[in-house]
């Protein structure tokens, strides 16, 4: 795991859609993850108590469209233009 000595864990904040929270719920993604929010669709929001590095951007990267960085603005950004720049590959 990717872990600078001076990187303390943060809170993150991820919205689980309705497909994947059964999974995200029997297999959490992180010790640290809480459900903190149920939708009545299903859907759910956990936090997780983390450091911000790769492993976590490719984690939440592999659910696709089903998990959205709702905080920090950081990680949000980082996934956002991940997924911008993957786009752009199946748009030739």
């Amino acid at each position: 795991v990717t872990k600078d000595l001076k990187s303390k864990p943060q809170m993150v904040r991820l919205r689980v859609d309705s497909g994947q929270a059964p999974y995200i719920i029997t297999k959490p993604l992180h010790s640290s993850q809480e459900i903190v929010k149920e939708e009545a669709d299903g859907s759910i929001e956990i936090t997780l108590n983390v450091v911000l590095n790769l492993e976590l951007e490719r984690e939440i990267l592999g659910f696709g469209q089903n998990i959205e960085v709702v905080k920090p603005r950081l990680l949000r950004h980082r996934i956002k233009k991940r997924l911008q720049i993957a786009a752009m590959i199946y748009e030739i």
